[in-house]
């Protein structure tokens, strides 16, 4: 009996640290840059940035969304109508992990 207590109290200070140690469940914006050709048709998406706005801060963090994130984001953004004569804007979508390939327009889902 003291051995399954251990084992239980083991178990149980395992998946302690674990849920401890979980990220936060957060929303992050994700800067596009969107390259046009001359008539201002959708060339390509690249992120040019990654922030987390509830730190009140521009500075990039380090996330990595999923290439099913950039890739539904990608063909999104190449829907969008943009002004000729341009050869890039910046638009921005909001990511988060919980949701690995849902782009959001709002930072509420």
């Amino acid at each position: 009996m003291k051995y399954v207590l251990m084992l239980l109290a083991a178990i149980l200070i395992a998946f302690t640290g674990v849920a401890a140690a979980a990220p936060p469940n957060r929303t992050y914006t994700v800067i596009f840059d969107i390259k046009l050709d001359a008539e201002g048709k959708f060339v390509s998406a690249d992120i040019a940035s990654i922030i987390d706005p509830s730190t009140g801060s521009t500075k990039p963090v380090d996330v990595k969304p999923t290439e099913a994130y950039v890739t539904a984001a990608r063909e999104e953004l190449s829907k969008g109508t943009y002004q000729a004569g341009k050869e890039h804007v910046f638009m921005y979508r909001y990511y988060n992990p919980k949701f690995p390939d849902r782009v959001m327009t709002s930072p509420v889902g």
